[in-house]
């Protein structure tokens, strides 16, 4: 069966998944200001980092996987998505640091509380993976005693 879920938690992830990208952008775009680069390159390093992340949501939004494949699919099943995102981000941002210098300067110039900021929105996302995969055949939103938040308690 395919969980009902509301229009308005659809609009709030969308809306949360949006505005972390913003966040993200706006500390590199601080960041390239602060970094020494010239003005040209601290223009090319913001309209890349801002299109390079737009496409990546929008990639993440293309290729999620549609809800009727859920019930088919295991219920713990990991669609391969994930996976290829975790590879495929990893893999950019190294390939990134290692052939630009104006990069290691601009993420050399992110400060440290900034860094640790944009990690809340991946912390919260991996705890609900694991809440999800712990047992999701009998988790519902929203929580119930036992159910997918009761860690916030």
């Amino acid at each position: 069966m395919i969980p009902v879920i509301p229009w308005y938690i659809t609009l709030i992830v969308i809306a949360t998944n949006v505005g972390a990208a913003v966040a993200v952008w706006s500390v590199l775009s601080r960041a390239a200001g602060r970094s020494g680069l010239k003005p040209g390159a601290q223009r090319r390093f913001r309209i890349g980092s801002g299109v390079f992340l737009g496409a990546w949501l929008g990639a993440v939004l293309l290729f999620a996987p549609a809800p009727s494949s859920v019930l088919t699919a295991d219920p713990l099943a990991v669609t391969p998505v994930i996976p290829l995102f975790v590879v495929a981000s990893s893999a950019t941002v190294l390939l990134l640091l290692w052939r630009s210098p104006g990069a290691r300067q601009v993420l050399g110039a992110v400060p440290l509380p900034a860094r640790h900021g944009v990690q809340v929105y991946r912390i919260i996302g991996v705890v609900f993976l694991i809440l999800l995969a712990n047992d999701s055949s009998q988790r519902t939103l929203p929580s119930r005693p036992g159910g997918a938040t009761w860690w916030w308690a």
